[in-house]
């Protein structure tokens, strides 16, 4: 399982660089949400996303980390090599 931890999301950019790191995307990998899509979709292989720190999105990024979790969300609902699993943290 590879996990994605939201307390390292102190902005767009960060936040897309961790990603496009933690998930192995290639180096064109456009850094928006359409992109993230995108490349969740492309996932040929099983991979188990867990979201860590979800509501720190919100905190840092405001809207756009709402949007960038509902992405995770979307692409996991389409894509049937990909589960995503929210830690509930404390």
């Amino acid at each position: 399982m590879i996990v994605i931890d939201c307390s390292q999301f102190s902005n767009k950019e960060a936040a897309h660089a961790y990603i496009a790191k933690m998930l192995g995307f290639p180096e064109y990998y456009g850094g928006n949400l359409d992109a993230l899509y995108d490349c969740l979709n492309e996932l040929k292989s099983n991979t188990s996303i867990g979201i860590r720190n979800s509501a720190l999105a919100g905190k840092y990024l405001g809207e756009y980390g709402t949007k960038l979790l509902q992405v995770f969300d979307a692409a996991s609902c389409a894509n049937p090599n990909l589960s995503l699993f929210y830690y509930f943290d404390i």
